[in-house]
C-alpha cells in the first residue's frame, strides 16, 4: 500500500487522532506504518469502524504486491491490549519483615548472649553478698557457744561444698565486730575511778599509810617513760584475817563512783567453805571483762586461797604487755588496774614500815615472778 507524504510525516499521535476523528479503532496497531495503512484504509472507506488490515513486515519486491492485496481482503481481528498499572499485584512493603544480614543477625544473637551471662552474673554476685550480709549479722547475733558450734557446722559442711567456707570466717568476724561495738559503746570508754580517797579507805588507818596512798596515786597518774612497755597497775593491800570487809564493796560503793559496772570481783575461797573457780572459768570470765572494760578495776581477794596454776590468768594481765589469748582473739591487760588482798600474820612494825609490809607479803607468797608483777604493796585495813 503506497503512503502518501503527508502521512508520512505525521506523528503516531497525529495518526491516532485522525484515526479517532474518523471513527476507526486503532486497536492493534502498533508500528506507525500501521498506523498510516489503517488511515489511508479510513480515509478510502471514508471512515467507519472496521479496522484496516495491518501490513506485514516488507517482503521481497516481487511477492510483496501479491501478499498485500491478499492480505487486503481479509479482515484483521482486534486484539484488546491493556497496559497494566505499576502498583498491580503489588502488596504494602514492611520493613519490620525484612530479613536480617547474616553478619547482624550473629552479633545480635551473641549480644542477647552476653546481656544474659552478665544478668546471672550480676544475680549470683548479689546473692553471694546477701549470703554473707547474713552470716555476718548471724555471727553477731549468736553468743559464743552457739556461735561455735554453728561455725563447726559450716566447716565441716565445707568438705562437701567447698564454697561456703568463707562464711566461717565470716561468723567469726560478726562475733569479733560485735564484741568490738560492745567494748566501746557500753563500757569501752567507762573508766571507774583508782582515786586518792578510794586508796586511803581500805589501807590501814594512820598517817604513814595515807601519806603512801598519795604517793601512789601520785605514781600512778604520771606518765610512763618513753619507750618503756605497757603495763596495768598492780596494788597489793596485806591484812589482817580478822578484818572484814571488802575492796570490791569500798570500790564499787564510793562515792561519785560513775562506772561501778566496770569492777570485777574475784574471791579466793577455803576449801572448807566451798570450791574455787578452776583456771579456765577464771580466764573465761577476766578475759570477758577485760574485752568489755579494757580500763577497768580488777579486784582479787583473798589471793592466798589461789594455788599457783589458778594465778596464771592474773600473772599474765599484770605482766608488760600482758594479757591474754581466749577464743582466738588477743586481749590486751595494760589498760587496766589491779587490786590484790591477801591475809597475813599481823605485827606492830608493819603498821609503820612498807619494808617489813614486803617482807610478810614474800614469805606468805613464795612465787617470786608473781611477786615482780606487783607494783606497790601497803597494809590494808579491811
Amino acid at each position: 500500500m503506497k503512503i502518501p507524504a503527508e502521512l508520512q510525516k505525521m506523528t503516531i499521535a497525529q495518526l491516532k487522532q485522525e484515526l479517532e476523528a474518523l471513527g476507526c479503532s486503532t486497536k492493534g496497531c502498533r508500528l506507525k506504518l500501521q498506523y498510516q495503512e489503517r488511515l489511508v484504509q479510513a480515509r478510502k472507506d471514508g471512515g467507519g469502524s472496521k479496522p484496516a488490515p495491518s501490513t506485514p513486515a516488507p517482503a521481497k519486491k516481487g511477492k510483496a504486491k501479491a501478499k498485500s492485496s491478499k492480505k487486503e481482503a481479509t479482515p484483521v481481528e482486534q486484539v484488546i491490549l491493556r497496559r497494566p498499572s505499576l502498583t498491580e499485584g503489588l502488596t504494602p512493603f514492611d520493613l519490620s519483615k525484612m530479613p536480617e544480614s547474616p553478619s547482624k543477625s550473629k552479633k545480635a544473637k551473641k549480644g542477647g548472649d552476653g546481656k544474659k551471662k552478665s544478668s546471672r552474673k550480676c544475680m549470683y554476685f548479689l546473692l553471694a553478698v546477701a549470703a554473707l550480709v547474713v552470716a555476718l549479722l548471724v555471727g553477731a547475733a549468736l553468743d559464743e557457744e552457739p556461735r561455735k558450734k554453728f561455725e563447726d557446722v559450716i566447716v565441716s559442711l565445707a568438705a562437701l561444698v567447698p564454697g561456703i567456707a568463707p562464711f566461717a570466717k565470716v561468723l567469726n568476724l560478726g562475733h569479733t565486730l560485735r564484741a568490738f561495738w560492745e567494748s566501746k559503746t557500753q563500757s569501752g570508754s567507762c573508766e571507774p575511778r583508782l582515786s586518792e580517797d578510794l586508796l586511803t579507805s581500805v589501807v590501814f588507818e594512820n598517817e604513814y599509810w595515807h601519806g603512801w596512798s598519795k604517793e601512789v596515786i601520785q605514781s600512778i597518774e604520771q606518765p610512763r617513760e618513753e619507750g618503756a612497755p605497757p603495763k596495768g597497775t598492780a596494788i597489793l593491800l596485806a591484812r589482817n584475817t580478822s578484818y572484814s570487809g571488802s575492796v570490791y564493796y569500798a570500790a564499787s560503793t564510793l562515792k561519785d563512783q560513775d562506772c561501778a559496772s566496770c569492777i570485777k570481783l574475784f574471791e579466793g575461797i577455803n576449801e572448807e567453805e566451798g570450791v574455787s573457780k578452776s583456771k579456765g572459768q577464771i580466764q573465761k570470765e577476766l578475759a570477758d571483762f577485760l574485752l568489755t572494760c579494757p580500763k577497768g578495776i580488777v579486784v582479787v581477794e583473798n589471793l592466798e586461797l589461789y594455788g599457783p596454776d589458778f594465778l596464771s590468768p592474773f600473772h599474765n594481765v599484770m605482766s608488760e604487755q600482758g594479757g591474754l589469748t581466749y577464743d582466738g582473739k588477743t586481749i590486751p591487760g595494760w589498760h587496766a588496774k589491779y587490786l590484790l588482798t591477801m591475809n597475813v600474820d599481823m605485827a606492830a612494825d608493819l603498821q609503820s614500815s612498807e619494808a617489813a609490809v614486803k617482807a610478810a607479803v614474800k614469805e606468805k607468797l613464795p612465787n617470786a615472778a608473781f611477786r615482780r608483777r606487783i607494783d606497790y604493796i601497803g597494809l590494808g585495813r579491811i
